[in-house]
């Protein structure tokens, strides 16, 4: 996992939340998320979650470039998330709202190379239990977030 991007998919009209920005070089910026590409997708029991990250390069002028990849190829969470902080419930009950076992686990850095690493909460390794489990992927391809050349053949959003 991570070892190559996923183009093609549009959350324009979906849902974003918890956005974790992680700085590189001058100019250099990541913006990991979760999303879903159902709207008001927090209450959906059909919502399906996936990591997603906007690679940012030359953030710093008039003509940013922006790389959009797919961290995860299969969802990390199915159902709704609860957005009510410590007044959610931890369990695997599904109704709007109820489910708070992602916590707030989730975070993104750069290693020295310049590559993006994400950690991430993780309810559909075991789907049954009533904790999430973690999950990790590291880009090992695509923009890096320190000095250096963009590979050709990464996506573009635009």
């Amino acid at each position: 996992m991570g070892q190559s991007h996923q183009a093609g998919h549009s959350l324009a009209q979906g849902t974003v939340l918890w956005p974790w920005i992680s700085a590189g070089s001058e100019g250099r910026v990541a913006v990991t998320f979760y999303g879903s590409a159902l709207p008001t997708a927090t209450s959906k029991l059909d919502a399906e979650w996936f990591v997603y990250t906007a690679i940012v390069l030359n953030a710093t002028t008039d003509a940013p470039e922006v790389y959009a990849a797919k961290l995860t190829s299969k969802p990390f969470h199915k159902g709704p998330m609860c957005q009510g902080g410590t007044g959610c419930q931890a369990t695997t009950a599904v109704s709007a709202n109820s489910d708070r076992r992602l916590g707030d686990f989730f975070e993104s850095t750069i290693d020295k190379d310049g590559f993006l690493h994400v950690v991430y909460s993780d309810t559909q390794t075991k789907p049954t239990d009533t904790i999430s489990h973690v999950g990790y992927v590291r880009l090992m391809d695509g923009p890096r977030l320190v000095e250096g050349p963009v590979p050709k053949g990464f996506p573009t959003m635009g």
